[in-house]
């Protein structure tokens, strides 16, 4: 049995990953406690905290791309690296991200674009898969070289879940325009499932 803490307990992934390992391990949620407590020295090192797995983003609301995306993984990455040297235990944190990071987060490609200063034009990104990567960028800065943190960025595709809208569309999409589909074409989704027997291991 391990000792976990679950930030974002409250939105559908965090649920479903609270659910699954809360039958054999130990669970803290943020919904019960403060991230500033459940990430203080004092609660990890009493509680014996071995992961802390961060659930926390925003993938439909582009008010949020930021905070959740960016400011929220900043804020926990840093707290995290100032506790680093009074923990007594090692601890794993899994921060959940997102294969978008992967993708040119422009629409166009960011790297053909030419170099010029004096003819200004707005840059058309993915606010989404932008916020994503910065996130990214700050867990690695603030996470690199800790004595006793360990850092895994997972990135998956389209999470689904057992009663997922999404394929419900799909199959009604399908059955009302019956289209030949090229079968070598593939839609990058992740089952809740793998997720979340990657996390057992």
């Amino acid at each position: 049995m391990k000792n976990i803490i679950i930030l974002g307990s409250n939105g559908n992934l965090g649920k479903a990953i609270s659910n699954h390992l809360l039958l054999k391990n130990k669970i803290f949620l943020d919904s019960k406690f403060s991230i500033n407590k459940l990430l203080s020295s004092k609660f990890l090192n009493k509680n014996n905290i071995s992961c802390v797995i961060n659930c926390i983003g925003s993938h439909n609301n582009k008010n949020l791309f930021f905070k959740s995306n960016f400011i929220v993984p900043f804020t926990i990455s840093e707290n995290l690296s100032k506790v680093d040297s009074h923990l007594e235990n090692r601890l794993l944190f899994i921060h959940i991200s997102t294969i978008a990071v992967n993708a040119p987060y422009v629409k166009g490609n960011l790297k053909s674009l030419p170099l010029m200063t004096l003819n200004k034009s707005r840059i058309k990104y993915d606010q989404y898969e932008f916020s994503k990567a910065c996130g990214e960028v700050v867990i690695r800065k603030n996470l690199s070289d800790l004595q006793n943190i360990s850092t895994i960025i997972l990135q998956p595709s389209n999470i689904i879940f057992d009663k997922s809208l999404f394929l419900k569309k799909l199959r009604i999409f399908l059955f009302l325009l019956p289209i030949k589909v090229n079968k070598s074409l593939t839609i990058p989704l992740t089952p809740i499932n793998f997720l979340l027997n990657y996390l057992n291991s």
